[in-house]
């Protein structure tokens, strides 16, 4: 019975350790980690545009990459007394079905000022 619960708990390891996270690989240094708490920050932006680009109800897809993410510098306006920045971020989708690669383009400089919103979205 010993020999039973010893090799069920070594296979159970086995199998446990070469399960990978529901986003793949565990990021591999902290710009990789930055990249993936963005990504999931802009979950609900990204879906919302995919379901509308595509027509379907429910997307499927296999990865998501940062590829680009550009400084925008605000002038200052009566709302707010200092010049500030905002930020244009580039997503890579990789669809399960149609097999294709979607970018997507989020900034956050439109009214409400902070959230993200698509301003692009496309085929590559």
């Amino acid at each position: 019975m010993k020999r039973v619960l010893i090799a069920f708990s070594i296979s159970l390891l086995i199998i446990v350790s070469n399960i990978k996270s529901v986003y793949g690989d565990e990021p591999k240094n902290d710009l990789e980690l930055a990249h993936q708490a963005l990504i999931s920050l802009l979950q609900p932006e990204i879906r919302t545009g995919l379901v509308q680009y595509t027509g379907q109800k429910f997307v499927k897809f296999e990865s998501e990459e940062i590829t680009d993410i550009k400084y925008i510098p605000l002038e200052s306006t009566s709302e707010y007394l200092q010049d500030g920045h905002a930020f244009e971020i580039s997503v890579r989708i990789r669809l399960v079905e149609p097999d294709s690669n979607i970018m997507i383009k989020l900034r956050n400089d439109q009214v409400p000022l902070g959230k993200y919103v698509i301003t692009n979205i496309r085929k590559e």
